[in-house]
């Protein structure tokens, strides 16, 4: 009983914080530019994941800013232009 009611409680705290995140989908636009920054990390010598290159992408061709810890998405950002969150703006 306990041990339901401890994982009701954590998916509902997972839910609250995934609210405050932008979803954003992708598609055609997305999957160009992921192939236009995979292109560009290339001929710098990165070999970034497609993966990463499509979020990047994602966050670019919506104008959002990335949350990341993946030191590739810094290697991203040198190159295209990919905004990463860096903290708390000044209001």
């Amino acid at each position: 009983m306990v041990s339901r009611r401890r994982g009701r409680q954590s998916s509902d705290l997972t839910a609250k914080l995934l609210a405050a995140f932008a979803i954003v989908p992708e598609g055609g636009p997305e999957y160009v530019e992921a192939a236009r920054v995979k292109n560009v990390c290339l001929g710098k010598g990165l070999n970034v994941s497609g993966v990463d290159c499509l979020i990047a992408a994602c966050a670019i061709t919506g104008n959002h800013e990335l949350h990341a810890v993946d030191e590739d998405f810094e290697a991203i950002a040198r190159h295209a232009p990919l905004r990463l969150f860096r903290g708390h703006h000044a209001a």
